[in-house]
């Protein structure tokens, strides 16, 4: 389920669990078994928000973008480790369903980028300011 925000600072903010499992063939067996499984918060900013908030359902198949984060944080007193996803970018993934595009075109040039410094981007700083209990510095920051 994807969780649909307005920030603190004004900025559209979405949010949803990613659950990824590894299957693997026995061939003694001819069975598909499941192996390890991983769990990732995924964090949206701007249209991208707006745009994960209207096109996506729970269970649908995603591919996501961006700049993984592994942080450890106390949990009721108990030291755990979450990975989240700052996005770039979000998409179905097409392998295991079909999808309609439909572009969001601007109706006037007036709504278009002027210069490269218009051009909306995700933020990870202020996604850090707004959403992190733990101090920047804690995160290991991995690039993908």
């Amino acid at each position: 389920m994807v969780t649909h925000t307005t920030a603190d600072t004004g900025l559209s903010r979405a949010s949803f669990r990613m659950y990824s499992r590894e299957r693997r063939y026995n061939r003694e067996t001819e069975v598909w078994e499941d192996g390890r499984q991983l769990f990732l918060n995924v964090t949206c900013w701007r249209k991208l928000a707006d745009n994960v908030h209207m096109s996506l359902n729970k269970g649908d198949p995603v591919v996501v973008t961006g700049v993984l984060r592994i942080a450890d944080r106390d949990l009721d007193g108990i030291a755990r480790q979450f990975v989240d996803i700052d996005a770039h970018s979000v998409g179905p993934d097409l392998t295991w369903c079909t999808a309609e595009v439909r572009a969001q075109r601007h109706r006037s040039g007036a709504d278009l980028p002027r210069t490269e410094a218009d051009v909306p981007r995700s933020d990870p700083a202020s996604a850090a300011a707004v959403d992190r209990a733990s101090p920047p510095e804690a995160d290991a920051e991995v690039p993908f």
